[in-house]
This record gives structure tokens, sequence and C-alpha cells, in this order.
């Protein structure tokens, strides 16, 4: 049995949301929250340094560099997927 794994706990938190070129509904209790996100964009001027981080508007949500994404690769590790920008709800999977 493998043993070796690793958790994150990701402390960085961007407000790169693009509200303009994003697809989202509000939520219906309170229409100032942004609901189900259809489509999702970015505003990379807001972007810092790091390589993975959380969207404040949803820390759930977990967003990752493409250095970080070449990096998975050239490792050749496993167990994530990515979706490229833009196509949540119809996810186009990054190889």
């Amino acid at each position: 049995m493998n043993t070796d794994f690793f958790a994150l706990n990701i402390l960085a938190v961007s407000d790169c949301f693009d509200e303009q070129k994003s697809e989202y509904n509000m939520t219906a209790n309170d229409p100032k929250k942004i609901g189900r996100i259809k489509s999702i964009y970015f505003n990379y001027h807001k972007l810092g340094q790091e390589h993975i981080y959380r969207i404040s508007i949803r820390p759930s949500m977990i967003v990752v560099s493409e250095a970080f994404v070449e990096g998975y690769r050239n490792n050749k590790l496993k167990g994530l997927l990515f979706t490229k920008e833009g196509s949540l709800l119809r996810p186009e999977f990054l190889d």
C-alpha cells in the first residue's frame, strides 16, 4: 500500500473574479451574493505571485497557474483534473 500522501491548506486568496466576462446568477436569498457560476474568467492583474489560491467569492474553488499545471505534468503526478478558464459547466479538461 502506498503511504506517500500529502495535504494542502491553501491560504492564498485572490479577488480575481471577472464579473464582466463571467456568467453567473445571484442567490435568491441575497441578491448581492453570487450563486451558481456558469463560466468563470479572471482579472489577471489582480493575481499575485502564488501558483495556487482560492477565489474570494467562492473559497471552495481553487485556481492554479500554468506553471503549476506544467510542474504537475512534468512530475507525472495524478489525482487532479484541471478545467480551462471560461468552461465551468461545460468543462474542457486539460490533457
